[in-house]
């Protein structure tokens, strides 16, 4: 939980919704030329956050932690 939780802050500190919604959006974009059904790829949440993560400076899992609450990726 305490884990969670800074990712939740580093998230909301370091990684602004204006731009992780560009982001993912460039990425969606890719992804979903090379698959429609993209978001079913098992690891795709994964990898597409570790492609997000270096241009904030955060690991993935702040990112992932981010889809969920920006509803960009939420989990099912």
């Amino acid at each position: 939980m305490a884990e969670y939780q800074a990712n939740e802050f580093a998230g909301r500190l370091l990684v602004p919704l204006d731009l992780l919604q560009e982001e993912f959006e460039r990425h969606r974009q890719k992804a979903e030329e090379y698959d429609p059904k993209w978001r079913e790829i098992e690891g795709m949440r994964e990898h597409i956050a570790k492609l997000i993560s270096p241009r904030f400076g955060v690991n993935h899992q702040v990112i992932e932690v981010r889809f969920d609450h920006e509803g960009l990726w939420p989990l099912n």
